[in-house]
């Protein structure tokens, strides 16, 4: 990255300008698949104080949207700055991906939003695992992946295909002092982090059958 502001006192990069050739990676092959090359949210990662990504007119890869940076397309998150200013974010309608390191341990999210596009993602789930000061969840209506709860403050995902009654609690939000568990869910995951030290009571839905609380 050639272009950025940088806090003379600390020496910490506060912006980023994104330079008009496109910046690509090669592809990571593992045994989970291949990673998108335009994903550079880990070189992008560990930049505490980072407030926002612009890109300059041109560039053929990415976009900005308010400081925040997606693929040109907007099929993917790439980052969403550390220090971003504003608490919540509104992901874009046509993001249907989210970069691997894309919101990794970030203590500003308070809010997010989740666009009708964005799927099963365990990038999702275990990134927002990771923001301590989340405390609200809010689902597109329009999405077959996700239900929206009443307090906005879990995240449950849609039954898979093979087994249509099987809800499933994927996240609570870490500051979250109270949920409540819909009679429909019949799995809690790892990821759902029930120990958070903040959450001081579990209500379990009447009709629940695979769960109780006293």
């Amino acid at each position: 990255f050639q272009k950025y502001a940088l806090n003379v006192e600390t020496f910490q990069i506060l912006s980023l300008l994104l330079p008009e050739y496109k910046i690509l990676r090669e592809f990571a092959k593992t045994g989970g698949g291949d990673y998108d090359s335009r994903d550079i949210s880990f070189e992008l990662f560990g930049m505490d104080k980072l407030q926002a990504i612009y890109v300059e007119e041109g560039n053929s890869t990415y976009c900005s949207v308010d400081g925040i940076l997606y693929t040109l397309d907007k099929t993917i998150l790439v980052c969403f700055p550390a220090d971003y200013p504003n608490g919540e974010l509104v992901i874009e309608p046509e993001v249907t991906m989210v970069g691997s390191y894309a919101l990794e341990n970030n203590t500003k999210l308070e809010k997010i939003v989740i666009p009708a596009g964005l799927g099963d993602s365990s990038y999702l789930c275990y990134q927002l695992n990771t923001c301590s000061n989340l405390s609200e969840i809010e689902v597109d209506e329009n999405n077959p992946y996700y239900i929206q709860v009443k307090e906005k403050n879990v995240l449950i995902s849609t039954p898979p295909y093979y087994d249509p009654d099987e809800y499933t609690l994927v996240l609570v939000a870490k500051k979250a002092t109270s949920i409540t568990i819909p009679k429909e869910v019949k799995r809690i995951t790892a990821t759902a982090s029930l120990h958070s030290k903040n959450l001081q009571e579990i209500i379990v839905e009447d009709g629940n059958v695979n769960f109780y609380s006293e």
